[in-house]
């Protein structure tokens, strides 16, 4: 599937830009959410290059949809794992993703979490099977990054998801960027 001009324009008006869209390689057309098709922006998740789940949003009302039985694994983790690794920026969602791309982080240095945030922390991130991706994305590469950049949302939420992180990932490494109002 390519991208709808629908799709570009929607992305245009959350600022960004289709040279993005391409660089992390999100499609859009129309998709089907329950029994209504709508027009989306689709975001694929990749693992050795393959399509292992997706992420769909409607672009007329805010409406998600993922793959049934998809991975969970974090969007652009493929891309990210065979760089250097370095410095890894993770955020909330795939558009926050495409936000610093589009603010000149580089593609390979950043992910999104599969399902967004969580309304509260969770008292043992490690018994957590939302956090399934991130232990398996540690085994695989992500233990090694020298600098943890976490962006997420300045709402309770936001901030769960990344208390829950700094304590999967260790103080040490880990930093913020709290977006503006």
């Amino acid at each position: 599937m390519k991208i709808t001009q629908e799709a570009i324009a929607y992305a245009a008006n959350r600022g960004i830009s289709e040279q993005t869209l391409t660089k992390m390689r999100v499609v859009g057309g129309p998709a089907k959410f329950g029994d209504e098709i709508h027009q989306s922006i689709t975001f694929p998740y990749f693992e050795n290059g393959e399509i292992v789940n997706y992420k769909s949003r409607a672009i007329s009302e805010k409406r998600y949809k993922q793959k049934s039985g998809g991975k969970q694994i974090a969007y652009n983790w493929d891309l990210v794992r065979q760089s250097a690794l370095e410095e890894v920026w993770i955020t909330e969602g795939e558009f926050d993703a495409l936000a610093l791309v589009e603010a000149g982080v580089s593609p390979d240095r950043v992910i999104s979490v599969p399902a967004g945030a969580p309304p509260e922390e969770a008292d043992d991130p490690s018994e957590s099977k939302r956090y399934v991706w991130a232990f398996e994305a540690l085994a695989d590469g992500l233990s090694g990054v020298g600098r943890y950049v976490i962006a997420t949302d300045n709402d309770g939420a936001g901030r769960a998801l990344r208390n829950d992180l700094v304590a999967i990932l260790g103080k040490a490494k880990v930093c913020y960027l709290d977006w503006p109002e």
